[in-house]
């Protein structure tokens, strides 16, 4: 069945052509067994292919996207996918001028793809890094979409994971201001993968962790952690102040009353040793007396 998808996807009428990518996806989208079949029967190069963007057909890009973004999930595809070159089609689809429904679910789809490639994949982060499409994902940051919001959020949040470079260069194009803002949604999940983002970007950057402060990323990141009930929301929050602070924030964080929330959270429940305050001591129980 794949291979005859595939087939269909390569040389078939455009009608057929879409219908093919979407089974395409839909058998690929909860099935590892699935998508290694689709990468032997050489899926990965027509998709790129349909997504490029001399292909006048945006429904064709935005389905052939959503596939290949299926296809992502396995690390010897993330390898095919980033060898067969579309990195830089996946990037120019996040530059689109275009408004339509298939434009801006292929610009979600294309930032999600980068996302995906990313992760664990550390020699795959500088291929995403490129100048032109890390300024992609930052206007992103800023689309009237909520989901391509929150796709561009993840891919930032994922590509400078371990990597001082890509940290550095995300901070120069103004990434932190733009992640701030994001904050102030309502919207959880948005906010969730702001404060990741925030989170990971200050990691082990001393330059990041004094642009996030000047920025006033302390304090959004507690009044985020007091406003929200959503304990995915509290563990982004929490761990970003636990990155940020050091014992010359210990009066300020107690002032604001928000010490022992950190402590009830995971993430950071040893946030005492962060601020220098020795735990004390459980008091013996009284000894009986006769």
């Amino acid at each position: 069945v794949i291979q005859g998808l595939v087939q269909i996807m390569k040389e078939g009428r455009i009608e057929k052509r879409k219908k093919a990518t979407i089974a395409m996806c839909n058998l690929c989208c909860e099935s590892s067994v699935n998508r290694a079949n689709a990468g032997a029967a050489g899926a990965v190069p027509v998709l790129i292919d349909m997504m490029q963007d001399s292909n006048p057909d945006l429904q064709i890009q935005r389905l052939a996207t959503a596939c290949i973004c299926n296809l992502s999930a396995d690390p010897p595809l993330k390898d095919a996918i980033a060898a067969g070159g579309a990195i830089p089609h996946l990037s120019k689809l996040l530059e689109t001028d275009e408004d339509s429904v298939d434009a801006r679910a292929a610009t979600a789809h294309a930032a999600a793809t980068l996302w995906s490639l990313c992760v664990d994949m550390e020699h795959i982060k500088p291929m995403v890094a490129q100048p032109e499409t890390l300024k992609a994902l930052l206007s992103q940051l800023r689309s009237p979409e909520s989901f391509v919001r929150g796709q561009a959020c993840g891919c930032v949040g994922e590509v400078c994971i371990g990597n001082k470079k890509i940290k550095g260069q995300l901070s120069e194009l103004g990434v932190i201001p733009a992640l701030m803002e994001l904050l102030k949604e309502t919207e959880p999940a948005t906010q969730r993968l702001a404060a990741s983002a925030l989170c990971n970007l200050s990691a082990n950057h001393d330059e990041n962790k004094k642009l996030s402060r000047e920025a006033g990323l302390l304090d959004a990141l507690v009044a985020l952690l007091k406003s929200t009930s959503d304990e995915a929301v509290q563990s982004a929050a929490a761990g970003g102040l636990y990155n940020l602070v050091s014992s010359a924030d210990r009066e300020k964080l107690q002032s604001l009353g928000v010490i022992d929330l950190l402590q009830k959270v995971p993430i950071s429940r040893n946030i005492n040793v962060r601020l220098g305050i020795k735990d004390k001591k459980p008091k013996e129980p009284p000894s009986e007396t006769k």
